[in-house]
């Protein structure tokens, strides 16, 4: 099954939620902005091996987290 992972950047944390192809939510995590948060996004998202990122404000405050999601190999969009 293909997911998506929007994440909702914030300055001190960031929440993440997976969605189904059918729209349907399937996990959610909230992690604190900070040296762990791709860490710990990444082994939250372990189950879902057919993942794609959609970080909002890739360009903007998700700069950071976006960026660390692809060196660690993950397809992301803004």
């Amino acid at each position: 099954m293909s997911v998506i992972i929007g994440v909702d950047p914030h300055k001190a944390s960031h929440t993440a939620v997976a969605i189904s192809d059918r729209e349907e939510e399937l996990a959610r995590k909230k992690v604190r902005a900070g040296a762990a948060q791709t860490r710990l996004l990444l082994g939250w998202a372990e189950g879902f091996e057919q993942r794609t990122w959609a970080v909002e404000s890739a360009g903007g405050l998700g700069y950071l987290l976006a960026q660390q999601l692809v060196a660690a190999g993950e397809t992301v969009l803004d």
